[in-house]
């Protein structure tokens, strides 16, 4: 570079030189002196967090920024934003002597996503804001740039993920890997695929070649991230349940009893053993089905008339016992089933409805008591029931307005507020049910959408929506 008079310079740590040129060829009528003068440490561009991350801006999904310093061992934050799923190829060039630094791709909460290798990323990213983070223990004796090049992936259609498909099930694993179950119209068979915690997807599988499997399915992940699903053989009219072993699945009949099998919930033990609730449409009765040495036992949970369809199952780590929250039809009662030492405990949450209702989600909640979240068919209603501390259930009509409340998902965050995602079918429209105090407030957080919807909740923030968009599953992250 070339210096005239004062002037105050950023230079990596190293040896240098300098070089005086005369303006003339001739020589100089006088002498000249310099002085160098080392004022501290370069100033940091601030980029040191998430929140203080320099933009990389993307044209047509191409962007890069250059002349970086990573200085007094800080690492340096870069954020950027993807408009849709793509695939992502991420360079960081460094051409000096020391490191090189190294790099990691986070996505929009911070959670790692993947290593650079070779200074390289290279993987299938959703659509969303991702930050990257260099770092290096010292002051760096040259710059780094970065390139990103983000090509987006073609949208699911026929063939692809969700193709045909009305009714689904899914969860996350631990990792963040999403699973997902759903039946094809087209061919009639249950179809199964993953995404990976980067956003690639796996190729498709077919869970079970026989047709007319898996028209009611419910897919759950155990601890050990055992991957596994419950659904109705329409075919032979009973019980199954496939595991994922490898890239493969172990299929067994839970029960073969006639008419078994109808509105499956799988759930899961703390130690991984699988069981499920289910509706008997020959006797008309709800059961429970789990495994005891390998094997599988059923038991009969409720044999009065008509009882059982739409079942909800759910663990509650702290005692050891499931429960579960059904459809009384005989009487258009809403029922919950606690399961106590041998037995279970039979009790009415809501008899104020008329004609049942669909779209049964439990949950418990902070202080370990059951809470379900429903649809009351003869009022199209959403209603929330919670049992007390003091043993009697509390009914909650949330939204009344038309045709709302299908196909409820129920959480708890982490205050211990209920949540509740549903579909408004008045609005088509997916909407957030969240209480505050006493109150509840409704949000409206996807349109056009919502038809068939299942929720996945990620462990690593957010939560998956996939529903039926008239002719495949659509599959959005919010």
């Amino acid at each position: 570079m070339s210096l005239q008079g004062f002037e105050i310079v950023n230079l990596q740590a190293g040896t240098y030189y300098m070089k005086v040129t005369a303006s003339t060829s001739a020589s100089l009528d006088g002498t000249y002196s310099f002085t160098v003068s080392n004022l501290g440490p370069a100033p940091s561009t601030g980029n040191n967090s998430l929140a203080t991350a320099l933009p990389i801006a993307l044209s047509n999904g191409v962007g890069s920024i250059s002349n970086q310093q990573l200085l007094n061992g800080q690492s340096d934050y870069y954020r950027f934003v993807l408009g849709s799923a793509s695939d992502t190829a991420i360079t960081l060039d460094y051409a000096g002597s020391d490191g090189p630094p190294t790099a990691q791709l986070l996505n929009s909460s911070g959670s790692p996503v993947g290593d650079f290798s070779g200074g390289q990323y290279d993987g299938a990213l959703n659509a969303g804001t991702y930050y990257i983070a260099v770092s290096y223990p010292a002051t760096l004796d040259a710059t780094f740039s970065l390139a990103i090049d983000a090509t987006p992936l073609p949208k699911p259609g026929p063939g692809s993920v969700g193709a045909g498909g009305t009714l689904s099930s899914a969860a996350y694993g631990s990792d963040g890997t999403l699973y997902l179950a759903w039946f094809d119209q087209q061919t009639h068979t249950l179809e199964f695929a993953h995404r990976s915690s980067a956003g690639a997807w796996s190729s498709i599988q077919q869970v079970d070649p026989q047709a007319g499997t898996g028209q009611e399915m419910s897919l759950a992940v155990g601890p050990n991230n055992t991957v596994a699903i419950a659904y109705y053989d329409a075919a032979d009219v009973q019980l199954r349940y496939a595991a994922l072993s490898g890239s493969s699945w172990s299929i067994q009949n839970v029960d073969t009893s006639a008419g078994a099998g109808v509105d499956p919930a799988l759930a899961f033990t703390s130690d991984g053993h699988p069981a499920i609730s289910y509706y008997n449409k020959k006797s008309q009765h709800l059961f429970f089905a789990t495994t005891r040495r390998g094997k599988w036992s059923t038991t009969l949970v409720d044999s009065s008339a008509n009882v059982g369809q739409y079942s909800s199952l759910a663990y509650n780590a702290a005692t050891g016992y499931f429960g579960i929250a059904y459809d009384d039809s005989s009487h258009g009662y809403f029922k919950y089933a606690a399961q106590t030492a041998g037995s279970w405990a039979v009790s009415i949450a809501d008899k104020s409805t008329k004609a049942g209702g669909n779209g049964i989600s439990l949950a418990f909640n902070h202080s370990n008591l059951p809470a379900f979240s429903y649809f009351d068919a003869y009022n199209a209603d959403l209603k929330f029931a919670q049992l007390g501390s003091h043993g009697l259930w509390s009914v909650t009509d949330i939204a009344s307005r038309k045709t709302q409340g299908l196909y409820t998902h129920l959480t708890f965050l982490r205050h211990g507020a209920p949540d509740i995602l549903y579909y408004n079918q008045s609005s088509n429209a997916i909407f957030c049910a969240l209480q505050s105090g006493p109150s509840w407030t409704l949000t409206d957080t996807l349109n056009d959408a919502g038809d068939y919807l299942t929720v996945a909740d990620n462990p690593l923030g957010g939560q998956t929506l996939i529903f039926y968009n008239g002719s495949n599953l659509s599959i959005d992250d919010i």
